[in-house]
Order: C-alpha cells, then sequence, then structure tokens
C-alpha cells in the first residue's frame, strides 16, 4: 500500500513573475507532465537517461489557424480520439483532434432521461437545478460518464451502444448526494468516488442486479485526526494508477491518502509543522511513486509551487529493489518483483526483459545479449517454482502472448529457456506447489503442471460471465484449503478478486478422476470439474492462505482464510473442527468453515498465521530543523488478533472451537494477554450499555477463561487496567474478589493476590485488607517473596487501623499514635518470622530477610541468643546449615591400612591428607591428632600424617572449589558470621564457622559437650569433618579456661586469637570463652 516517505520536492519552475500555476497533468504512460500556468504550458520528463529535469515550452505562432475554432466550456476531459466538452447549456460536445466537430455525437442532457432507481423505472426524474457540468470523469469499462454538475448532484450517463448516442442514453442518479463538488472513477474496482461540501467523500458502486448506484463506504475523518468542518469543502481527487489508493486534497489546505475501500493511510492536517498546503491540482506519477502537486501556503494562495510528494509501496501491489544502474538505465520503472522460498534469490522486471539477484552474494545477473532483454516486456508477473524464474509476457518480435521458464543456474539467454505460447496476454500468474494458473486477457483460466523440463496444460475455463472485464480481476490465488483434520486435504481451489469481489472456484470432489492410471492407448481421463463460483466477501482489498501444513499444531490458524476489506476491517474465513471428526472430507466443505469480521486498528501488510498477529504500517512525521515540511517516515506495527477470534466463536455459541483455539495457541507469549484484551473489551462494552442486554456475553467470556490457569491472573489484571465504576459489575459476574484472593493463597500465586489486595482496598473497609495483607504477608515471607513482602510491611504501615468502618480517605496530616500501633505491629510479625528461621537453622533466609525488609538482625540476635538462638543439637543444625546454603558435605572416605593415632578416642581408621576433606582459610587440618607436635616435627611428618599447613593446604585449591559453595554464598556466610559474633550468638556461629573452615573462630565460640556430640557423628557419618574438630579441639585446648588460666600456644595461634578477639567477645557464663 502506499505510504508518503522523506521531504517533498519543490520544482525551480520557470515562469514569469505575474504568472501563476493553474494546472497540472500527464500523459497516458505518466512520464511526461505538462505544468500550466495563466500564459505558459511547461512539459517535464520525470526520468531522463542522465538523472536531469527538462522542460519544455509549447510555442505557438499568431499568425497561423488554431486547430478549431474555440468554444466556452466548462470542463476538458481528454479521450483516446475525441476532446469531450461541457458547455454550461448541458451540452456535451466532442471534438476530434483534428479539430473536427462530431454533431451527430452530440449529447445534450437536456434529452437525456434521469432515473433515481433502474433504468426501468416509470417514471424518470425531472431535471432539478441547472444542468451545467462542473466536473465529468469517462468510465470505459462501464461504457459511461460520472458528472457532478453545478448544483451539487452527481450521476452516471450510461449507454447502450458503444458510439454512446444521445439516443441509447440513460443516467442515474447517485444516491443521497447533493453537495458533490468533484468525482474521480476507479475502473479497476468500479468505483466512483464523489467529494462533497462538508469535507468528506463517497464511494459507490454499480449493482448490476438492480442498476442503482449503491453506497460502498465513505472517507470521513475521526475527530481526534481533524473535524472535516475545519478542512473545507473537497477540492481534488485522483485514484493512483493501480486504483489501489485514492488522495483527497481540500480546499483550505491539506490532503489525505485512503485505501481503495476506506482505510486511512496518511493524513497532513495531524502532520507536525505550520498551517497544511493548499493543494490546486493533483496527479500521480509514475507507477505511483510520486504525486505531483500545484501547492500554496494557506494564507498565501498566489504563491503556488510544483511540488513532489515520494510513496513507498508495500508488496501488496509493487515492491521495488536496489536494483544496478545497468538495468534500470532502459528498463526504468521496475513494475514486478518475487523473492523465492527460501528468500535467498530475487527477481525483478521492468519496461524489458528481466534481472535477478542472489542475495547472499549480492551478485546480479542480466541479460548479455541486449536485444533479447528488449524482445519481450512482463505483463502477468514474476514468480519463483524452486529454480525456476516464471513470467508472463508480450513477445515483442513477433506479437505473441508466452509464459516463460528461465533456470537459475544458467546465464541469461533465450537457448536455455522454455516456452508456452498463450492465446492472450497473460495478466494473473499464481503458484501451488507444482500447479501454475495463468490467467489471460480474454477472460480464460488456464491450469498447468510445472516441472522443470517445461509446462503441461491440464485444464482450462472460461470466466468471461463472471468477469466483467479482464482489468477488473485484481489477483488470482491457486490455494489449497485443507480438510477436516485426519481426512485428506481438500482439492484446488481459485480465489478470484473481482473487482472487490471474492470468488471461490473450488474442484468438485464428485468429479475425481480414478485412483489408477489409464492404460497406455486409452484416451486420457476426465479432470476434475468445477463448482459454481461461490462470492465469499465484498470490498475485498487482499487475501492471505497459509502454506500447507498438515502436522500444523494450530490447524484453525494455519487453514484460515484471511481478508482485508478496508475501512470494513477484516474478516476470517475459519475452519471448524468437530470433535473426533475422521471422516470429514465426505461432508462439503463449505460446511465446516464460518466468516467471522475481525476489527482492526491498523492497515495490515501480512499475517502471521502460527502467531496470531497482524502486522501493518502507519504513517509519522518528524520536524527536522527549519524545514517548513515535517519528514514522513513509515513505522511498523502489530495487532494481536486471537481474542477477537475467541470473541465471535463465543458470541456465536462455539465454545468448543475457542477453547480448542486457544489451547493450540496456550504456549504463545502473549496468550494471558489475549484472554485479558478478550475480558475487557466485553466488560467495557457491556458495562457501559445504557439499555440492558438480554443475552450477555460477560458470562460467557468468564467460564471460558476459568478453563485455563491464568483465570485468576487475567481478571485482576483487566480490572487494575479498567475503571473504578465497572469493578462491581466485573466481579458481579466473576465472584467476590475475598474468595478470588484466598483462591490465590491456596494454589501459591502470591504476586496476584497482592493485585487482589489493591482490589480489596477500593472495595472493602480498611480492617478487610489489613487482615488480608497479613495473610499475603505471612505467605510471602514463607515463601521467601522478599520483595512483595517489603511492599506488603508498606502497606500494611500504610493503613489506618481505626478506620475500619469506611473507605480509606486522604489524610490531612499524620497521626503518631496510629503510626505507633502500627511500627510495634509490624515489629511483631517481623520478629515472630525471623524466630522461625532462626529455629529451623535458614540462616541464609535470614540475611536476605533482613536486608530487605531492613529488619535489625543484630539487635535480634542479641535479644534471642539464649532464647531462638540457643542449639539444642549441633549436629542437626551444621547440617541444616550446609542444606540452607547448598554447601556440600566434606567427603573424606576411609581407607584401610592408614596411620593409627594412639589414645583412647583414636580407635578408628582415618583417612589420609592426601584424601583429606576440606582445607581451611586459616591452616586448618583435614585429618588431625589431639596434640601436636614441635615445628621441626611438623616437617619430618609422613606423607599420611593429618596436618596440613597453610602452604601445604593450597596445593589442593582445585580440589577444594568443587567442595566449597559460589563465592557469593561464601561471601553470604562470612557475613552472617561477622553479625553473629558481633551479637555473641555463639551457638549458631559454631555451625557457620565449621562449614566455611575458619579455624580461627570455631575454637572461640565452641563448648566442649557440642564438639564431643559433633565428632561423635563425624566419625559415624562424615569423616571429611573428623580432622577440623580435632583441629579445633587442639586450639581450644590453648584459649582460655574457665578460670582465666591461659595455655601457651604457638606464636601463629596467638596472633589468630589476637584478630578474633572483635569477632566474639562473650563472657564465660553465657558459653563462650574471652581470649
Amino acid at each position: 500500500m502506499y505510504f508518503p516517505i522523506r521531504w517533498p520536492q519543490v520544482l525551480n519552475i520557470d515562469r514569469e513573475a505575474s504568472s501563476t500555476l493553474t494546472w497540472i497533468a500527464s500523459d497516458y504512460n505518466r512520464t511526461l507532465f505538462a505544468v500550466l500556468t495563466e500564459n505558459s504550458i511547461g512539459i517535464w520528463l520525470e526520468k531522463t537517461f542522465k538523472g536531469h529535469l527538462l522542460m519544455y515550452k509549447v510555442v505557438t505562432e499568431e499568425s497561423q489557424p488554431p486547430l478549431f475554432e474555440q468554444i466556452d466550456s466548462n470542463v476538458l476531459n481528454f479521450g483516446a480520439e475525441e476532446l469531450l466538452l461541457c458547455c454550461g447549456s448541458g451540452l456535451m460536445l466532442r471534438v476530434g483532434w483534428d479539430a473536427a466537430l462530431h454533431q451527430e455525437l452530440t449529447l445534450d442532457l437536456r434529452d437525456v432521461p434521469f432515473h433515481s432507481g433502474a433504468p426501468s423505472a416509470p417514471r424518470p426524474s425531472p431535471h432539478r437545478g441547472s444542468l451545467e457540468v462542473r466536473d465529468v470523469q469517462y468510465l470505459p469499462l462501464l461504457g459511461g460518464l460520472a458528472i457532478v454538475f453545478r448544483n451539487g448532484r452527481a450521476a452516471v450517463v450510461l449507454s447502450s451502444s458503444p458510439e454512446f448516442e444521445s439516443k441509447d442514453a440513460h443516467a442515474v442518479w447517485i444516491p443521497d448526494v447533493t453537495e458533490a463538488t468533484v468525482t474521480a472513477v476507479n475502473h479497476r474496482y468500479r468505483l466512483v468516488a464523489i467529494g462533497l461540501a462538508n469535507g468528506q467523500g463517497a464511494v459507490f458502486y454499480l449493482d448490476e442486479a438492480s442498476g442503482q448506484f449503491v453506497a460502498s463506504h465513505k472517507l470521513c475523518l475521526s475527530p481526534k485526526d481533524f473535524p472535516e468542518s475545519g478542512a473545507g469543502a473537497v477540492s481534488q481527487l485522483q485514484w493512483t494508477p493501480d486504483g489501489c489508493a485514492l488522495v483527497l486534497a481540500w480546499a483550505r489546505g491539506g490532503f489525505s491518502l485512503w485505501s481503495v475501500f476506506g482505510s486511512l493511510l496518511a493524513c497532513s492536517l495531524n502532520w507536525d509543522g505550520g498551517p497544511p498546503a493548499c493543494i490546486h491540482a493533483l496527479e500521480w506519477g509514475v507507477e505511483g511513486y510520486q504525486l505531483w502537486m500545484v501547492a500554496s501556503p494557506s494564507d498565501h494562495p498566489e504563491q503556488r509551487d510544483v511540488m513532489l510528494m515520494n510513496f513507498v509501496k508495500s508488496a501488496s501491489t509493487v515492491n521495488p529493489g536496489t536494483v544496478p544502474h545497468t538495468y534500470l538505465a532502459a528498463n526504468w520503472p521496475i513494475r514486478y518483483s518475487a523473492i523465492d522460498a527460501g528468500c535467498h534469490h530475487v527477481a525483478v522486471a521492468g519496461r524489458g526483459g528481466f534481472a535477478h539477484c542472489s542475495l547472499a552474494h549480492n551478485k546480479w545477473k542480466f541479460f548479455g545479449n541486449e536485444t533479447q532483454e528488449q524482445d519481450f516486456v512482463v505483463t502477468g508477473g514474476i514468480l519463483w517454482w524452486e529454480s525456476l524464474v516464471v513470467l508472463g509476457c508480450i513477445n515483442l518480435r513477433d506479437g505473441s502472448d508466452e509464459v516463460r521458464l528461465y533456470p537459475r543456474s544458467s546465464k541469461l539467454d533465450d537457448i536455455f529457456v522454455r516456452v508456452l505460447r498463450v492465446d492472450a496476454q497473460v495478466l494473473q500468474l499464481a503458484l501451488s506447489e507444482d500447479r501454475l494458473l495463468v490467467f489471460a486477457s480474454n477472460s480464460r483460466l488456464a491450469l498447468h503442471r510445472i516441472s522443470h523440463s517445461g509446462l503441461e496444460r491440464l485444464q482450462e475455463l472460461d470466466l468471461s460471465a463472471l468477469v466483467p472485464h479482464p482489468l477488473c480481476v485484481v489477483s488470482a490465488t491457486l490455494v489449497q484449503l485443507g480438510g477436516a483434520r485426519g481426512g485428506p486435504s481438500s482439492k484446488l481451489a481459485v480465489l478470484l478478486n473481482v473487482a472487490g469481489r471474492l470468488v471461490l472456484l473450488q474442484q468438485d470432489p464428485a468429479s475425481a478422476p480414478p485412483p489408477l492410471a489409464p492404460p497406455r492407448g486409452a484416451p486420457p481421463p476426465l479432470l476434475r470439474q468445477w463448482s459454481a463460483p461461490t462470492v465469499l466477501a465484498f470490498c475485498v482489498e487482499r487475501v492471505w492462505v497459509a502454506e500447507s501444513c498438515p502436522e500444523s499444531r494450530m490447524p484453525h490458524l494455519t487453514q484460515a482464510l484471511w481478508i482485508a476489506c478496508g475501512v470494513h476491517g477484516m474478516q476470517v474465513w475459519l475452519p471448524l473442527f468437530l470433535p473426533g471428526d475422521t471422516a470429514g472430507a465426505k461432508h462439503a466443505f463449505m460446511a465446516k468453515r464460518i466468516m467471522l469480521p475481525i476489527a482492526v486498528h491498523i492497515y495490515p501488510l501480512a499475517v502471521l498465521f502460527e502467531e496470531a498477529v497482524v502486522l501493518g504500517a502507519e504513517s509519522d512525521t518528524a520536524l527536522c530543523g527549519s524545514d517548513p515540511f515535517p519528514l514522513c517516515v513509515v513505522s511498523k506495527s502489530s495487532q494481536v488478533y486471537l481474542h477477537l477470534i475467541l470473541r465471535q466463536l463465543l458470541c456465536r455459541n462455539l465454545g468448543y472451537h475457542a477453547w480448542e483455539i486457544a489451547r493450540s495457541c496456550a504456549e504463545l507469549p502473549y496468550f494471558h494477554h489475549s484472554l485479558e484484551l478478550l475480558l475487557h473489551e466485553v466488560l467495557e462494552e457491556e458495562a457501559m450499555s445504557s439499555e440492558p442486554i438480554p443475552d450477555a456475553l460477560l458470562p460467557r467470556v468468564i467460564d471460558f477463561i476459568r478453563e485455563f490457569p491464568v483465570f485468576l491472573q487475567t481478571v485482576v489484571q483487566c480490572a487494575r487496567k479498567t475503571e473504578l465504576a465497572l469493578w462491581p459489575h466485573l466481579f458481579a459476574s466473576v465472584g467476590n474478589p475475598k474468595d478470588l484472593f484466598q483462591e490465590c493463597l491456596l494454589q501459591g500465586q502470591l504476586d496476584t493476590a497482592a493485585s487482589y489486595l489493591l482490589v480489596l482496598q477500593n472495595l472493602e473497609v480498611p480492617l478487610v485488607s489489613r487482615q488480608h495483607a497479613t495473610l499475603l504477608l505471612g505467605a510471602a515471607l514463607d515463601g521467601a517473596h522478599w520483595v512483595l513482602a517489603r511492599d506488603l510491611v508498606r502497606f500494611l504501615r500504610a493503613i489506618n487501623p481505626e478506620a475500619d468502618c469506611s473507605p480509606p480517605r486522604p489524610s490531612t496530616g499524620p497521626s503518631t499514635d496510629e503510626d505507633t500501633v502500627n511500627q510495634v505491629f509490624m515489629e511483631v510479625i517481623l520478629t515472630r518470622h525471623a524466630r522461625k528461621l532462626l529455629g529451623a537453622g535458614q540462616l541464609r533466609k535470614l540475611g536476605s530477610f533482613a536486608a530487605h525488609l531492613d529488619f535489625p538482625l543484630q539487635n535480634f540476635l542479641e535479644k534471642e541468643r539464649l532464647r531462638a538462638a540457643k542449639v539444642e543439637d549441633f549436629v542437626s543444625a551444621l547440617k541444616a546449615v550446609h542444606t540452607d546454603f547448598e554447601w556440600p558435605m566434606p567427603a573424606s572416605p576411609v581407607t584401610p591400612g592408614a596411620s593409627q593415632v594412639g589414645g583412647a578416642g583414636d580407635e578408628e581408621a582415618t583417612p589420609p591428607a592426601s584424601m583429606g576433606g576440606q582445607p581451611l582459610r586459616n591452616g586448618g587440618v583435614d585429618g588431625g591428632v589431639v596434640t601436636r607436635g614441635s615445628p621441626a616435627d611438623s616437617e619430618s611428618t609422613s606423607e599420611e600424617s593429618w596436618w596440613l599447613e597453610e602452604d601445604e593446604a593450597g596445593l589442593h585449591a582445585a580440589s577444594v572449589a568443587e567442595l566449597r559453595g559460589s563465592p557469593q554464598v561464601e561471601a553470604q556466610a562470612r557475613y552472617l558470621l561477622h553479625i553473629l559474633g558481633q551479637a555473641r550468638c555463639c551457638d549458631w556461629a559454631l555451625p557457620l564457622a565449621l562449614m566455611l573452615g575458619d579455624t580461627l573462630v570455631a575454637p572461640l565460640v565452641a563448648t566442649p559437650e557440642a564438639l564431643d556430640k559433633l565428632m561423635q557423628w563425624a566419625l559415624a557419618e562424615c569423616p571429611g569433618y573428623v580432622g577440623l574438630l580435632r583441629q579445633v579441639q587442639g586450639r581450644g585446648s590453648d584459649t582460655p579456661s574457665s578460670n582465666g588460666a591461659v595455655q601457651r600456644s604457638s606464636p601463629m595461634e596467638a596472633r589468630r586469637m589476637t584478630a578474633a578477639t572483635s569477632v566474639v567477645t562473650e563472657g564465660p557464663e553465657e558459653g563462650c570463652r574471652v581470649s
């Protein structure tokens, strides 16, 4: 589709200062443009070989007689062979280019009967007002003239004779049009556009059954764009060369661009910058890539210039690419382009020949013989089939029409081409697997089988009774719409877009050929016959069908037919599969589909079937520098359509099919968002309805969403994005929010429960919110949802505990008593949970709890060191610390034959040092003895000795890394050990120090009873801890005794104990020894 891009260009017109630009017009091919001023005509060539614009001035000699005698006329209209002049008296004169007046073909509108309805109406309506023509356009495909009269009425004059004689002419009034200002006709779609004095446009089409012109759609801006009354009357209307878009200009300035069936593509009234420019004349350039305008500032209409607005076109019409100048120089403009299925090669065709490119290597292939390139012109499109380029063309040498196949791997030369001659000019090409569809200008549709060896004609259909004119066939698509689930796929079908009507031609399954091949010499079997044509939709701009995929997980969406209908939105022809339907092929294909309307807010350019997304584009602008015109850009947009399909199915009581589609899309990342949109749109529509709805959809939507796990989340997210006034209507159907809150707690959806808490805050008294917030806080603390818990603490502190009978109101000032009560209440809750974590040995969670909730952990531990922080079972405490910090136990298997250490308590075999447990950061041992020898003895100890100094421990760093936690976990553990030491909480400091292998702190906080229990457990279950515990016991003998006597220790141990005095300082009466 068409979108403006970049800045408009202003041409430097060489004219006299007193001359004013009045009009602009182009030739048939739109390569030459005539710029008319009050006293000159300038001829512009849009494209030259040297990239220059040339202006030609028509010079006349007054001594020579004119071509014809001047006749006063209001309107000039050019035809192929004649010039039509409309006089103020109602006469329409036809003048040949030889200046001869064709008197016998003169049409007098006063003698033409005007009908309000069909031509067979018994009484034609009388002429009302003047028949002076204001604007006229020729309709070659209808054989008539679209006329706008000075009094504001509009009519179409038709004739049954090719010569358009007066006796065979009759006119049909355009209904409900009394303020017409200008008209434009679309030949391809057989539409008549009328500009009105109120700033709107109206588009009509001829109903062939009744002979009346019926309104198709209106061109009116929404109030958010610009009020139509402020723009003035419509002054210009112009269809694009391909008839896919219409430009509309207003008398007071500004223009808008509309798709063929009324979608707004761009509007200059809401552009950034100053007031819009006044448009005095319009003309589209070649292929519609530029719009020529005679424009002036709105406050200075006499300062007129010729402006060129650039446009970019999407793949829905023609998609140009970056083509080398070698091809463009002789074949500009590019008219067709195609890309292969793998997106690796692209082919383009211009005014002559074609070229193709490898995108991976950025290498183009052109014809080596330029004569061969210029010998044919592509007219029916260009396609890729595997490694072949397929194109429909005209052979200029002999004037024949052909379908050509060029192999991609060979050079472009006629010796490699495969040619199929056809009877008429090729207009449309379509592919489906190995079938090629060819539509020609004789209204015949041919089906071929394509292969690398050439084309084989299979079947041919005559569509002359269906198609009013071959040029009215906008598109011809060959598809294989899938059949029922479990059954064979449906047969070939052809989708024809005939002037906006989508017609389906499908092969009749009853006329299937025999499954076996005929014997040699027998006549070929009859091919399938085609069923009667069926009109699926009107006002069709574009059609999308997914490629055949029998194993798709979304058969409803991938086998659907999508239709873009302009201002009427989109429609989807959706297949319906019955449960367990394996014999669906026996039923008629039509009976298993349903047409659903889909409202979209973007202009669709593509449909992603398995993603349930429509891709589109929209025009936008940006101001850059001091340029008076904004920079036009095209921005991409998208829209999810899943909820729209579900709603339409639920409206039609097709809940099972809606559930199947939703279930197949449950893995999409925005599935929950789609359900939320479904609920939100239905809620707003029904809750804001001024009249009661007899068959409400909201209960059905709620029951439908309840079938999915995201029901609770969907409801509350919809409520939070909806006005507060609609909440009672929502929860009257969903249920009490308190019950939904409890259900969230039972299912562990704490974040969703927090959202329901906000709902309760607005619907219930503060006491109810406080109770539910307290329940949620407890669940958040138990589940370690610290961020949520922190928010809940802040929420509870803000609630007024006294306001228990009315909803909360904004307070005028702080209340000291209320703050005190809230503070005490929160301290009780947090302290109770801290005791719970401490009693369970979850020190790591306790640290995270204190960090996130600003809990005074050190003060708490000081108060609880003789209560909740008291450890009765040190073995269980050590195991709990390992589990909490995810710290592996030191593993040390017992080795038979290892050295025995004498002593009553050392009868167990101990492992060698090479297989020892956890090396210690502060110079610990792996498996030790109760007494130590001198340093000299230590140096002479065998390799089986349990003593490892710090230097020896460093040799085992590689194996240590596997037996320790992550650096982050270790940092957390050491920080907690520091806090425990500051709080003199020795019972929990011991297992944490043992886990870290800290031989400096462990002896200071350990008691003999605790070490004995741990040693018994280590000897029985975890030998890796034996050496560390013996080291701690050995160092414990050097610490101060209960009577204050200090045993002797080595100089190194003395230094370590001195450094540890700042970590643990507690009196002996509290279970710790003081250094």
